[in-house]
């Protein structure tokens, strides 16, 4: 149980780091993500839990794959966010609004350079939640 609440503490750090990193590029609709963040790194701890008995090289790989579902998530909580709570004329269906958020954040994760800061990070941040759950 404690490695669960680690995971949703875990997530508000990311959030965090989000708003460090985006420096107003969502402007308020950041919003979206930063409530879902404790959330999404509870499913996070969650899905990267079996990984533990991995290689470590297969570690390193599972907490890429979980950065980049983790920014899918975030990005899908900003878009929503938008759907929900910005009324503009002749926008778009919803579908593509959320989905514009998903792939802004993506696209910002990747082509920013930022996943050479965050890929280690991540996985730091899975080898300590591992450690904590593990010595409780």
């Amino acid at each position: 149980m404690r490695y669960y609440w680690l995971s949703f503490l875990s997530g508000c750090a990311w959030a965090a780091i989000a708003l460090l990193l985006s420096f107003g590029a969502f402007g308020w609709l950041i919003v979206g993500g930063i409530i879902a963040a404790p959330f999404i790194g509870l499913l996070i701890g969650f899905l990267y839990r079996p990984a533990y008995r991995l290689p470590k090289v297969a570690q390193i790989f599972a907490a890429l794959l979980t950065l980049y579902v983790a920014a899918a998530l975030f990005g899908l909580a900003i878009g929503t966010f938008d759907a929900l709570w910005r009324n503009i004329p002749n926008r778009t269906g919803t579908s593509e609004v959320i989905l514009q958020g998903m792939l802004a954040t993506l696209w910002g994760v990747t082509f920013t350079g930022y996943v050479l800061l965050l890929w280690p990070l991540a996985f730091l941040n899975h080898r300590l939640l591992g450690k904590a759950s593990r010595a409780a």
